[in-house]
C-alpha cells in the first residue's frame, strides 16, 4: 500500500465523550470521516486488531481499522499532456466507495478519551494515493469521456491532416525535383548536339587536310621526278658540251 502525505492525515484530534468508560474502546467512526476530511463518509468499520490497557484509573488503547468510504468528489487519472494542457479522465465518479485503511491511539484521562486517528492509506484504482488525484494545481482542458472521445478524435485527425500535408509536400518536392532533373537532361543533350556538331566539323578539317596533304604528296612527287628528268637532261648536255670542246680542240689543233 502507498501512504498519503503527512500533510493530509494524522492530525491529532480529540473527542470528549460524556460517561466515557476506560473499559470500553473509544468510538473512532465519527473520528475517522472528519480525519479524511472533504467530505468522505464512512459507511462501514472494522476493527481489525486492538489493544486495551489499565492502568488505574487511566487507560491506553491502540487499534488498527478498515474502512469503506463514499467519495465526495469525481476522480480523475491522466491520459495525456502536451504544452499548456493536462488531458484527464474519469476514474471514479462522486458517491463510489473505496477502502481505507487506518490506525487510532488513545488516552483515558480526566474522565475522558482523547483520541488521535491516523488514516494510512485511501485504497484507489492501481494503487495511486489519493493526494495524486485531488491535487490543487492541475488544471484540466477536458474531462468526462465524450470530451475526452471528442478530443481524442480531434487529435488523431489532426495527426492525419499533418501526415497528409507532409506526403503532400513530399510529392512536391519530387516533382519539382523531376522537373529539374528534364532540364537539366535537356541541357546535356543540347551540350552533345554542340559536340556532335564540334566533332564533324572536325572530322570534316582534318578530311580536308588529309586531302590537302596528299595533293601537296602528289605535288612533290611530280616535281622530283620532273627534277630527276631536268637532271638527266643536264648530264646528256654536258656529254655533248664536252665532245663539242673536244671537238673544236681537235680542228683547232
Amino acid at each position: 500500500m502507498k501512504h498519503l502525505p503527512a500533510t493530509f492525515f494524522a492530525v491529532l484530534l480529540t473527542t470528549v465523550q460524556a460517561a466515557a468508560n476506560p473499559d470500553e474502546a473509544p468510538d473512532i467512526r465519527t473520528l475517522v470521516e472528519t480525519e479524511i476530511g472533504d467530505g468522505f463518509r464512512v459507511i462501514e468499520l472494522t476493527v481489525t486488531a486492538e489493544e486495551l490497557r489499565r492502568d488505574g484509573p487511566d487507560a491506553s488503547y491502540y487499534g488498527e481499522f478498515a474502512a469503506s468510504v463514499i467519495l465526495p468528489v469525481t476522480l480523475y487519472h491522466e491520459i495525456g499532456h502536451g504544452e499548456g494542457y493536462r488531458l484527464v479522465g474519469k476514474l471514479l465518479e462522486r458517491g463510489e466507495t473505496v477502502p481505507a485503511f487506518g490506525s487510532a491511539t488513545a488516552v483515558y484521562e480526566d474522565g475522558r478519551w482523547d483520541v488521535q486517528v491516523n488514516v494510512l492509506d485511501l485504497q484507489l484504482p492501481g494503487g495511486h494515493p489519493f493526494s495524486e488525484f485531488r491535487s490543487p494545481g492541475i488544471v484540466v482542458l477536458e474531462a468526462g469521456t465524450d470530451l475526452v472521445d471528442r478530443f481524442l478524435a480531434q487529435r488523431e485527425q489532426a495527426f492525419r491532416d499533418a501526415e497528409a500535408l507532409r506526403v503532400q509536400d513530399a510529392r512536391n518536392e519530387e516533382t519539382e525535383t523531376a522537373a529539374l532533373l528534364v532540364r537539366a537532361l535537356a541541357d546535356v543533350a543540347a551540350r552533345d548536339a554542340s559536340l556532335a556538331d564540334a566533332l564533324a566539323a572536325l572530322e570534316r578539317s582534318e578530311a580536308a587536310g588529309a586531302e590537302t596533304a596528299a595533293s601537296l604528296a602528289a605535288a612533290r612527287a611530280e616535281l622530283g621526278t620532273a627534277r630527276s628528268g631536268a637532271e638527266s637532261d643536264a648530264a646528256v648536255i654536258r656529254e655533248l658540251l664536252a665532245q663539242a670542246d673536244s671537238a673544236r680542240a681537235e680542228i683547232d689543233a
